[in-house]
């Protein structure tokens, strides 16, 4: 941690590392914004890009943006070990990350499976080290946003009116069949996907971005339409689980802005919600053990409502709790590569997508996912929700990643892990930023957040 005297975070020169240009942005925050953007944007819209890549005889095309992400991650990395500009926190989960590859070798007994693994989860990686760069980026990221969130949510209406020819593409590369769009329909009613992969992709789409353009915009009529939108548009995906989140987030956003509330009571909420959040979330999976679920459905509605999570009650969890048992270590779970997508290409007879973010921990991490999880949720409850917007955008993007979890593994979904990793790392940076202040003479604080930055009553900023 650096202490940068008499800078402030947007001014040109503000930052060593790169060359500043018109916008005030060294030249390295601007290639990672613009390898993140490049990357959300081909997430938006995987379907048709699958299919039309796929009609052009280059269907490996698809995963170059993965790629840039890759080669970003691999130069940040150097240039954060080279500024030694990272805390302990994080760098003990990029250690962790590196050693549970040697634990997915040991027990998939395959280096490639435990690298496709690691290749997965790039984007949270990516994420936690390109997070001072977004925030660096302030108000101007709201442009951005909302394009993503107009292409996703057109492509949703457009699939709702016309029968898109990317639905239910499946494709050969190499030695395997690949599936580009997830075409699925439920009691005769399609589940729509627009432009992108599934139903449940565009759908989380749409509100991890209506909710970042809601909490940074400024036009406050214009924010309300943009989330009721976002909320009949995830409707058309049938995707329950995110409805769920969406009225959750809708009945929790004017608790925690309207000034009426008391400062005491946003205080209590900012630290029990991701709490309560991740204990359902843990308790969930968890209770199949002891339980032996057999849910009574019977109408159609409670079908289509609650058969999904009966597959999850019933088979999903307890064959990933298997799978960790049988065929790796209650301790070590089976590591990186050992459940989910590195598992469907490597394992097809074992694989299980787990189907909840904390199950995959476990399955992946073993034990330490617990020490993963308290650490997240910890650093999540910490930020002050009152003090300014970006505080803000990360607690409720941070509430919006734990409950989606709840029936999702997450963290090999591009947007949610992408999420992930910023409120982590950003969670973990403004509590260095806070105590470093206390530790300045006088061991109070007596400063502003700004642009995501400490900035002291003498002009002082810690990053």
């Amino acid at each position: 941690m650096k202490l940068l005297k008499g800078r402030t975070p947007f001014r040109r020169g503000a930052v060593k590392a790169g060359r500043a240009g018109d916008d005030g942005l060294p030249l390295s925050d601007r290639l990672v914004l613009a390898v993140l953007f490049v990357f959300l944007a081909v997430e938006v819209f995987q379907g048709a890009l699958r299919y039309f890549f796929t009609l052009i005889g280059a269907p490996f095309l698809i995963y170059f943006p993965k790629l840039l992400v890759t080669a970003a991650f691999i130069g940040l990395a150097f240039k954060t070990a080279r500024t030694m500009r990272i805390s302990r926190p994080v760098f003990g989960v990029l250690t962790l990350f590196m050693v549970f590859v040697a634990v997915g070798v040991h027990y998939t007994g395959n280096l490639m499976q435990a690298l496709f693994g690691l290749f997965a989860l790039l984007p949270l990686l990516f994420a936690v080290l390109a997070e001072l760069a977004v925030v660096r980026m302030g108000q101007r990221l709201v442009p951005y946003v909302a394009l993503l969130w107009l292409c996703a949510a057109i492509g949703l209406v457009y699939d709702y009116f016309a029968d898109l020819p990317w639905w239910d593409l499946a494709y050969q590369l190499g030695i395997w069949e690949l599936e580009g769009s997830r075409g699925l329909a439920t009691f005769g009613i399609k589940r729509l996907a627009g432009f992108s992969r599934a139903f449940y992709d565009v759908a989380e789409q749409l509100l991890f971005l209506a909710l970042t353009w809601v909490i940074l915009g400024k036009r406050v009529s214009l924010t309300i339409l943009v989330w009721i939108a976002t909320g009949a548009l995830i409707v058309l995906t049938t995707s329950k689980k995110t409805v769920g989140v969406y009225l959750f987030l809708t009945l929790l956003l004017p608790l925690m802005g309207v000034r009426l509330v008391p400062g005491g009571f946003k205080r209590a909420v900012t630290g029990i919600i991701p709490l309560l959040v991740a204990l359902i979330g843990i308790a969930l999976p968890v209770s199949t053990l002891f339980v032996s679920y057999r849910l009574s459905i019977h109408s159609y509605v409670s079908r289509f409502l609650f058969a999904s999570f009966e597959d999850r009650l019933t088979w999903c969890w307890p064959d990933a709790f298997s799978l960790v048992f049988d065929h790796g270590s209650m301790l070590l779970g089976r590591g990186i590569g050992g459940i989910g997508v590195a598992q469907h290409y490597f394992e097809p007879q074992l694989y299980s997508p787990a189907d909840n973010l904390y199950l995959y921990l476990y399955a992946t991490f073993g034990v330490m996912s617990l020490v993963l999880i308290a650490i997240y949720v910890a650093s999540v409850c910490r930020l002050n929700v009152r003090q300014d917007s970006w505080a803000r955008l990360m607690w409720f993007l941070g509430i919006a990643a734990l409950m989606s979890g709840w029936a999702a593994n997450g963290l090999e979904g591009p947007f949610t892990s992408t999420i992930l990793g910023l409120t982590f790392a950003y969670a973990d940076r403004r509590r260095r930023a806070v105590v470093g202040a206390r530790a300045q003479p006088g061991g109070a604080m007596h400063g502003v957040w700004h642009g995501g930055r400490y900035v002291g009553s003498r002009g002082d900023s810690i990053s």
